[in-house]
């Protein structure tokens, strides 16, 4: 069970980087190019930082109930 565990912080962990790091690059990218930006009718997060945070809670959603359901059944024996 301690290697699950690990392996889920690990996704979560993993995830959670390609968020910040979607992040800190689209806002880059719209620092230096704001004219491509500007164009576009929504912010600059929306064109990757949402859906790496779209992605990131859903992945840390699943590992939490995964967790919850390993410990709920090793509590009951």
């Amino acid at each position: 069970m301690q290697k699950i565990n690990t392996f889920l912080n690990v996704m979560m962990g993993s995830f959670f980087g390609v968020f910040i790091g979607s992040t800190i690059s689209n806002y880059r990218e719209y620092r230096a190019l704001p004219e491509i930006y500007a164009a576009r009718s929504g912010p600059w997060y929306a064109y990757g930082a949402l859906q790496a945070l779209a992605l990131f809670g859903a992945v840390t959603l699943v590992c939490v109930i995964i967790k919850v359901i390993i410990k709920h059944r090793q509590n009951t024996k």
